[in-house]
């Protein structure tokens, strides 16, 4: 058995599993590991991007932030999801729901 790099075993995995990756981008965003999060989302877009422009090989460590992250969310829109921010505090949920309350619908 050859040993394969560790990011094509993950992008094969997200593909097979694309549920696990999207519950593994939930723990690397609650982590808040910036290093993780960068080196996660080539990764989770080679796997998952169908949007054009998305990365559609296995990372490349000299790819910029701000183009991992663009492609990342372009293959977000592509699978139909969103990223989005909530509270950590239960100060910041109240305030979040009172918002929530006062918008115009």
């Amino acid at each position: 058995m050859r040993d394969r790099p560790y990011e094509e075993v993950m992008i094969e995995r997200f593909r097979r599993d694309p549920a696990y990756a999207v519950e593994l981008l939930n723990a690397v965003l609650e982590d808040g590991d910036q290093e993780e999060l960068m080196d996660f989302l080539p990764l989770i877009t080679a796997a998952l991007g169908e949007a054009p422009g998305a990365v559609r090989q296995p990372p490349n460590p000299s790819t910029d932030a701000p183009a991992a992250f663009t492609d990342f969310l372009a293959a977000l829109r592509g699978m139909g999801l969103r990223l989005s921010v909530a509270p950590t505090t239960p100060l910041l949920q109240r305030a979040h729901d009172m918002l929530a309350v006062e918008q115009p619908v």
